[in-house]
């Protein structure tokens, strides 16, 4: 398997490059966010060499200052939150490559009971990572 970020890059459209230039000029422009990784079904597909319509990332820190940021940049509106600590930007109308940009904090899960909703709270991305599912069909 070749390195991740090296297939990130040689595969990725234009959109996606886009998007990620961005991500590192907000890095180092924010000190609220300190990581910000490129997650979920975007990087199975990259994988899989399957389109993906959208881009999820991961941030530890603040991930609402990071997707307001992040929209202004690529001039979108700002980002819908939800109560699960997500963000999402609709990038449909803006780029051909990309229809929207999921940012989700890096988190942890408890649940009250069976078939609860979770209860979450920011985290570090090794403790995000043990909460998501690796399977590839």
């Amino acid at each position: 398997m070749p390195n991740l970020s090296q297939l990130l890059i040689s595969k990725s459209k234009a959109g996606h490059i886009r998007v990620f230039n961005a991500c590192s000029e907000i890095l180092s422009q924010l000190d609220e966010v300190n990581e910000i990784f490129v997650c979920g079904g975007f990087v199975r597909d990259l994988i899989q060499g399957n389109p993906s319509g959208d881009i999820d990332l991961c941030v530890t820190g603040n991930a609402n200052k990071f997707s307001v940021a992040l929209a202004k940049k690529l001039d979108a509106e700002k980002p819908a939150e939800s109560q699960f600590l997500t963000f999402k930007i609709n990038t449909n109308e803006l780029m051909e490559d990309v229809l929207s940009i999921d940012v989700v904090t890096c988190r942890d899960e408890t649940y009250s009971g069976p078939a609860s909703l979770p209860d979450v709270e920011p985290s570090s991305i090794e403790k995000d990572l043990t909460r998501r599912d690796f399977t590839i069909n």
